[in-house]
């Protein structure tokens, strides 16, 4: 089945949308393509092609760098509209806070049961 002959070799090099596997012979990949495929696998493969190409604009989400955090970043949730570096900041800054971090399901602070 349909490898490109400039498939590479390292599982590490980014594939061009138009050596992607293909579900026929070769031959058939100019003639076929639009047949064998469904148009979004096209359109997502062209997509992450492009974004790659970017270099992955839009992945990287504002953040702060705080002075008394365990984390060397604090980084906000996309939809919180900055409230959450904000608040972050204003602990950064205030005078009678030793510490802060931002506490979430990846972290897995929790309270130690002895």
């Amino acid at each position: 089945m349909g490898l490109h002959p400039q498939f590479p070799d390292s599982p590490y090099e980014p594939l061009i949308p138009d050596q992607r596997w293909f579900p026929a012979d070769e031959t058939l990949r100019t003639t076929a393509y639009e047949k064998l495929l469904p148009p979004l696998v096209a359109h997502v493969r062209q997509g992450v092609f492009d974004w790659r190409a970017s270099g992955y604009e839009g992945a990287n989400r504002p953040f702060v760098t705080p002075k008394r955090s365990i984390f060397n970043r604090i980084v906000g949730e996309a939809r919180s509209g900055g409230l959450e570096l904000k608040f972050a900041k204003f602990l950064d800054d205030a005078p009678d806070v030793a510490a802060h971090s931002k506490n979430y399901l990846a972290v897995v602070f929790r309270e130690c049961k002895e």
